[in-house]
This record gives C-alpha cells, sequence and structure tokens, in this order.
C-alpha cells in the first residue's frame, strides 16, 4: 500500500518535527514539556532527572506537576528506588505479587509479540525489535494492521533502526476521466479540492474574524498558474442577527484569497448567500469562471435572487448577471449538456421549484430554458456527469427521500423518461442526499447522505443496466456532511473521499485502504486555526503526524489581506486545542485516538 510505504519514508527520513523542544526546554509547550519532564513506570510518574534535568527545572519554574501526583514524597525515580526496592520484598499483598508477574510478561518477547505496544521507549527490548520483520505493506488490509506496522516502525527508529522503507511521495496527479466529465464542474472541484489537500501553500489559513465569517468555498485558479485561489462566502444568512442587521438580509463582499501578493478583486463581488459557487470556462478562453447560485437569506421573509457569474478577459474578471427569474436557488451543476463544445449550467430550485437551464452560445452569453413544469417540491441538489459512459451527461439529483438518475441523451430533455431510482436512508430512517461525486469509476455514484441534519452516511452506490444493483457504506458519523469530492489521493489506482471544510470547519478524509473490498480509513482532519507566522501549536502533534502519514499537506499560506479585523483577536489561537491525552480528544477523533500513543514516540 502507497500511503504505508509514503508513511514510513517519511518517518524515516526526516528529522523529528519539535527538535527545539528538546534541545530548549523553554520552548516547548505544556504537553511536549511534560512528555520530557515526567518518565512512567509501573508504580506511577516521576520526575526524569536523569534524562532531561532542564526540562524538569522548566517545568517546576513554571509550576507545572504534569502525571506526578506528590512531589514532596516522591522527588524522581532515582531517589526513590531503594525505598520501592524495600516495599517490594516486604509487602506480601496480592497487589504486588502481580505486578511483577505483568512486567515480566510484558518485556519478555516470547509471551507477547505486541510488548512494545504497551511499552515507553525506555523500556523498549531493542534487541528483539531489530529482528522482528515487518509486515509487507501491499498486505495491510485494515487500521489494525496499519498501527501494527506503524507501531513497530516507530519502535524500530527508537531503536536506531533508521532505514527500513524508502519510496519517494508521489506528485499529486489528478484521475483520469472522459473528455465530456472534463467539461463539468465536478471535475474541477475534485481537482481543485485535491491540490489543496496534498500541495503545500495553496490553502488560506486565515487571520482575525475572517475565520469565523466564513461559510462554504469556491476553488478558482485566477491567476493561470495551475493552482486554486480561494473565494469564500459569507456566513450569517441562516438567522438575523441584531448585531449585524446587513449581514442577515443584505449582499456581503465576499473574500477573495491568493498566494500571490496581488490579486485583483472584480467590482460588485458581493452576493446574498450563494449556496453554491461552481467554477468552469464559460466563454472558451480556457481560464476559469466562477458562477454563484444565490439563495438569499435562509429564514423568514424569504427573498428571491438572481444568479451571476464571474467572466475572465484580458483585462480581468467581470461580474455579470444571468438571465431569467429571481428564485430561491440551492443547487447548480455546469457542463456540456447539449454536446456543442461549450458549458451550460443547470440550477434548481428555479420559481416555483422548477429545474432551470442556462444554454451557451459558446462565448459566455446566456439564454434561459425551464426543464420541468411546476413542481410540489424543490431538487435541492444537481449534478452532472456522464456515469454510464454513453458519452453524455447525466443529471443526479435529490427528489425527497430518493435520489434520482436522469439518463442524458446529448440536449436538455433529461425530464422526458422515467429516472433510476435509489432510497435515501440511513440504517433505516428516512433521509435525503445533500452532494454526488464521482471518480473515475464507472456506473458509480458517491452520495453523502444526511438525517434531518443530524447524522451523515457516505455511500457507494452501483448501478447497472441503468438499474440501481447495491450500495456499500464507507463512512458515517452524527454531524452533517455538505460537500463530498473525490481524488487519487496516494497515486495507489483507488478513489478516495474528501469533505472540504471551510474557515473553522474541519475536513474529513475517507482513504481507500483496499480497493478491492472497498476498505475506507476514515482520517479527520481539523483545519486548525494557526499562528499568524504559520505554526501551529505543538499540542496538536498527533494531528499534525496524522497529516504526514496520509499524504496531507499543514503548510498554510497566511494572506496579506484582512477583511473584518478583530482588535481583540489573539494571533496564537486556533479552533481545536485538545490534548491528544484527554477523553475529549479520543471522542472527538477516535482514529487518531488509535495511533496517538505510538506518535507521541517521536516527542
Amino acid at each position: 500500500m502507497r500511503l504505508i510505504i509514503v508513511a514510513l519514508f517519511l518517518i524515516f527520513s526526516s528529522k523529528p518535527a519539535f527538535a527545539g523542544c528538546i534541545d530548549n526546554p523553554r520552548t516547548c509547550n505544556k504537553n511536549l514539556l511534560c512528555a520530557y519532564a515526567e518518565t512512567s513506570y509501573a508504580d506511577g510518574f516521576f520526575w526524569n532527572t536523569k534524562n532531561y534535568p532542564l526540562h524538569v527545572e522548566e517545568a517546576k519554574r513554571r509550576g507545572m506537576s504534569c502525571r506526578i501526583k506528590d512531589e514532596n514524597d516522591v522527588e524522581n525515580k532515582e531517589n526513590n528506588s531503594a525505598t520501592n526496592k524495600s516495599k517490594k520484598v516486604t509487602d506480601k499483598s496480592v497487589s504486588t505479587v502481580k505486578k511483577p508477574v505483568k512486567e515480566n510478561k510484558i518485556i519478555s518477547a516470547e509471551n507477547d509479540e505486541k510488548y512494545y505496544k504497551t511499552l515507553n521507549p525506555s523500556k523498549l527490548d531493542c534487541k528483539a525489535i531489530r529482528d522482528k520483520t515487518l509486515t509487507n505493506p501491499d498486505k495491510l488490509r485494515n487500521i489494525e494492521e496499519i498501527d501494527e506496522v506503524l507501531t513497530l516502525s516507530i519502535a524500530k527508529m527508537k531503536c536506531g533502526q533508521t532505514s527500513v522503507l524508502k519510496e519517494t511521495p508521489q506528485k499529486y496527479k489528478h484521475f483520469f476521466t472522459s473528455e465530456i466529465n472534463k467539461t463539468t464542474d465536478s471535475f474541477l472541484k475534485d481537482k481543485y479540492t485535491c491540490m489543496a489537500a496534498l500541495i503545500p501553500d495553496t490553502r488560506p489559513i486565515l487571520q482575525q474574524d475572517d475565520l469565523f465569517k466564513t461559510s462554504e468555498a469556491m476553488l478558482i485558479d485566477m491567476t493561470k498558474d495551475g493552482k486554486p485561489e480561494f473565494i469564500y462566502s459569507r456566513e450569517g444568512t441562516y438567522h438575523y442577527d441584531d448585531k449585524d442587521p446587513d449581514l442577515s438580509r443584505k449582499a456581503s463582499q465576499y473574500l477573495f484569497y491568493s498566494k500571490k501578493l496581488k490579486i485583483d478583486i472584480p467590482a460588485n463581488s458581493k452576493f446574498m448567500n450563494a449556496r453554491q459557487m461552481i467554477v468552469q470556462d464559460l466563454n472558451g478562453d480556457g481560464q476559469d469562471d466562477g458562477i454563484f447560485v444565490q439563495h438569499g437569506p435562509d429564514y423568514k421573509p424569504y427573498k428571491r435572487h438572481e444568479n451571476k457569474i464571474m467572466l475572465s478577459s484580458n483585462k480581468g474578471y467581470t461580474i455579470k448577471q444571468l438571465p431569467g427569474d429571481k428564485a430561491l436557488y440551492h443547487g447548480a451543476s455546469a457542463g456540456d449538456v447539449d454536446n456543442d463544445g461549450d458549458v451550460d449550467i443547470i440550477v434548481s430550485p428555479g420559481y416555483k421549484s422548477r429545474v432551470y437551464a442556462y444554454t451557451n452560445n459558446g462565448k459566455g452569453k446566456f439564454k434561459t430554458k425551464y426543464l420541468t413544469k411546476e413542481r410540489d417540491h424543490s431538487l435541492n441538489v444537481v449534478k452532472l456527469w456522464d456515469i454510464d459512459g454513453d458519452g453524455a451527461l447525466d443529471l443526479v439529483t435529490n427528489s425527497k427521500n430518493k435520489i434520482q438518475v436522469f439518463w442524458g441523451d446529448g440536449s436538455f430533455n433529461y425530464f422526458n423518461k422515467k429516472p433510476t431510482e435509489i432510497e435515501a436512508t440511513i440504517k433505516g430512517t428516512l433521509a435525503f442526499a445533500s452532494d454526488f461525486t464521482f471518480g473515475n469509476q464507472k456506473n458509480i455514484i458517491f452520495a453523502s447522505i444526511t438525517a434531518n441534519y443530524k447524522k451523515y452516511e457516505i455511500k457507494k452506490l452501483v448501478i447497472k443496466d441503468r438499474k440501481f444493483v447495491g450500495s456499500s457504506s464507507i463512512g458515517e458519523g452524527k454531524e452533517w456532511i455538505i460537500f463530498i469530492n473525490s481524488c487519487d489521493l496516494q497515486g495507489d489506482g483507488d478513489i478516495d473521499i474528501l469533505n472540504f471544510g471551510s474557515g473553522e470547519m474541519a475536513w474529513k478524509i475517507w482513504v481507500n485502504t483496499n480497493k478491492n473490498k472497498l476498505s475506507f480509513l476514515n482520517i479527520p482532519l481539523p483545519n486548525i486555526y494557526l499562528y499568524r507566522d504559520g505554526m501551529h501549536e505543538a499540542s496538536l502533534v498527533v494531528l499534525e503526524k496524522l497529516y504526514e502519514i496520509f499524504g496531507i499537506s499543514d503548510k498554510f499560506y497566511v494572506p496579506e489581506q484582512i477583511y473584518f479585523q478583530n482588535p481583540k483577536y489573539k494571533s496564537d489561537s486556533h479552533y481545536y486545542l485538545l490534548d491528544s491525552d484527554t477523553n475529549e480528544f479520543c471522542k472527538l477523533f477516535k482514529t487518531a485516538c488509535v495511533f496517538s500513543k505510538k506518535l507521541r514516540l517521536f516527542n
């Protein structure tokens, strides 16, 4: 498995990330300082004055006790060794008799092959560890086997074995798909989302109140360098805010970010709850254009809005209004629907819940076309993709508690024939789909399904001869997953699923560890709030190492521009500040918690 090989390469070919802390205790945060200053034995925690006296001194200077329960009685293990030995000889109770037996079992490789999992580095039996053979990464099939290899690899590193497995990580390469699918917004969103996940300095880390003002994001290459810029929408349209009524009811300036120092923000780039922001080349000049599908306030009294596009030219970008009715738009997709070589747009719900199309003349000028009559309910999600590989884009929607696939024929006549329908449920509970993605697999749909916005499930849906034949679950949880994307993160030929979180929201990634059996490993990766200089709090060491293991870049850039300044802002704060030892951490990040004790050996 390539992701494990890459992980081990990173482990054995790089220096520890926190060398500054080990050399200078004053640079340590409290978690790392305790990791050095204390040491554990069977009968408790003690100051590690033998190996790290400066760290012990610094901890005491700060008034920290770490996990040492009684500093006055037990200054350190060295001073109390005689007392401990005497206690073991004289105390004949059942509990003290059992402890040496347990210790003997743990340190014996014959009795327990995984003994290194329960010991700290000072107790490793390095001879046995060096003699133990690593499992072939290509044969790993589940998280337990990955955990085993990772743990043993770290133990080998601690025992001085520094070259176990090495392979140069591959650069990002987008998956292959058909030419007709490359005309869709789904293709570009998948491409740019995966680039943002993998390529360093692609994602901006927002500063001051910008972070808390953002919602969804548009990823669009505005500077022709092949990497996406970010346009964030504004949060605050879901309820009335008496402290900021303009944010609640009026259009707001959207937030434009680029790694390049200068970026031309087009005039009139204010929008009101652009529920969908999608990207494609609308005027045929080879450069990305943006589509802003506006819903307006998401509470009463509702106010219908028009849709807008951001078109490129030699003079920069301009914002133009699309023709047609104002409505409470929610879903949108782009692609060459009529196979004439340009990109069309489909939106829903239009006025009176109708599905609406904008037909392109090839130069970014559009005419309107209703695809359905008035409906009694809305199709809030629409996605274009050639699912069956016949060269025509199909239309996937959510309809109440059903997923519907309207099969395309190279025209806009999607609704003239009966669709393929798939019931949307989560463990028997009726639900609805919030998004779709497709990867490069024929007759496969990945769907994000939610029940009452309180729980989600990512499902793989299989279709044969335009009939639904079965599904399998990729991941589930209690929150609501809005958008999903897909790409081959590791370059190993299978499809991984990503949920891209904006602002203070989180990334979630489902890595495909065995494409033949559809075994997905969920990696929760918070979109952490960084220092101004791009360095983040060391208490997130476990999550940082998970980024490294699975090829996700944690190198952000700090934008020059701040839209919403806050004089009370603290630049060293971030969204997640969790001690990896705590129950809170393990509750929120179960997968990370599985690895946390092993990963702390790096420190």
